[in-house]
Protein backbone atom coordinates (compact mmCIF):
# COMPACT_ATOMS: atom_id res chain seq x y z
CA UNK A 1 0.00 0.00 0.00
CA UNK A 2 1.51 3.40 -0.97
CA UNK A 3 2.13 5.97 1.71
CA UNK A 4 -0.18 8.96 1.84
CA UNK A 5 1.48 12.31 1.10
CA UNK A 6 0.52 14.97 3.64
CA UNK A 7 1.39 18.62 4.22
CA UNK A 8 4.38 19.60 6.33
CA UNK A 9 2.13 21.13 9.00
CA UNK A 10 0.14 17.90 9.30
CA UNK A 11 3.31 15.83 9.64
CA UNK A 12 4.73 18.15 12.32
CA UNK A 13 1.46 18.02 14.26
CA UNK A 14 1.08 14.26 13.95
CA UNK A 15 4.61 13.52 15.20
CA UNK A 16 5.20 16.42 17.60
CA UNK A 17 5.51 14.04 20.57
CA UNK A 18 8.08 11.73 18.96
CA UNK A 19 11.65 11.84 20.26
CA UNK A 20 14.17 11.47 17.44
CA UNK A 21 17.74 10.19 17.62
CA UNK A 22 20.47 10.56 15.03
CA UNK A 23 20.52 7.64 12.61
CA UNK A 24 22.84 8.51 9.70
CA UNK A 25 24.49 11.17 7.59
CA UNK A 26 24.80 11.09 3.78
CA UNK A 27 25.42 13.85 1.24
CA UNK A 28 24.59 16.86 3.44
CA UNK A 29 21.56 15.17 5.01
CA UNK A 30 21.20 14.08 8.62
CA UNK A 31 18.57 11.38 9.14
CA UNK A 32 16.88 10.97 12.51
CA UNK A 33 14.58 8.16 13.63
CA UNK A 34 11.96 7.92 16.32
CA UNK A 35 8.97 5.83 17.29
CA UNK A 36 5.44 6.81 18.26
CA UNK A 37 3.84 5.46 21.43
CA UNK A 38 2.15 2.88 19.16
CA UNK A 39 5.52 1.68 17.82
CA UNK A 40 5.25 3.35 14.40
CA UNK A 41 8.70 4.17 12.98
CA UNK A 42 9.22 7.78 11.85
CA UNK A 43 12.25 9.09 9.95
CA UNK A 44 13.04 12.72 9.14
CA UNK A 45 15.77 14.36 7.07
CA UNK A 46 17.50 17.57 8.13
CA UNK A 47 19.97 19.70 6.21
CA UNK A 48 20.19 18.87 2.55
CA UNK A 49 22.31 21.91 1.70
CA UNK A 50 25.99 22.25 2.59
CA UNK A 51 25.48 25.70 4.13
CA UNK A 52 22.83 24.39 6.53
CA UNK A 53 24.61 21.35 7.91
CA UNK A 54 27.42 23.30 9.56
CA UNK A 55 24.84 24.87 11.88
CA UNK A 56 23.75 21.49 13.22
CA UNK A 57 25.21 20.00 16.37
CA UNK A 58 24.73 16.23 16.48
CA UNK A 59 25.09 13.95 19.45
CA UNK A 60 24.12 10.31 19.02
CA UNK A 61 22.82 10.00 22.57
CA UNK A 62 20.64 13.14 22.49
CA UNK A 63 16.97 13.14 21.52
CA UNK A 64 15.28 15.91 19.57
CA UNK A 65 11.68 16.82 18.81
CA UNK A 66 10.43 17.69 15.36
CA UNK A 67 10.26 21.43 16.10
CA UNK A 68 13.93 21.48 17.07
CA UNK A 69 15.00 19.51 13.99
CA UNK A 70 12.92 21.39 11.38
CA UNK A 71 13.11 18.59 8.77
CA UNK A 72 12.50 19.19 5.08
CA UNK A 73 11.21 15.68 4.49
CA UNK A 74 10.00 12.75 6.48
CA UNK A 75 8.17 9.48 6.41
CA UNK A 76 6.47 7.06 8.71
CA UNK A 77 4.98 3.65 8.17
CA UNK A 78 1.83 5.32 6.79
CA UNK A 79 2.57 8.87 5.56
CA UNK A 80 5.25 10.98 3.91
CA UNK A 81 5.95 14.67 3.38
CA UNK A 82 8.38 16.82 1.44
CA UNK A 83 8.75 20.58 1.84
CA UNK A 84 8.90 21.83 -1.74
CA UNK A 85 9.61 25.38 -0.47
CA UNK A 86 12.74 24.25 1.36
CA UNK A 87 15.22 25.18 -1.38
CA UNK A 88 13.61 28.51 -2.27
Amino acid sequence: MPKQAIKIEEFYEKYKDVNFKFLSYYKFTFTYRGFTSDGEEVKVDVGGIAEYIYKNRVCVSDTYNIEKLQPYQGESDSVTFYDFQFYI
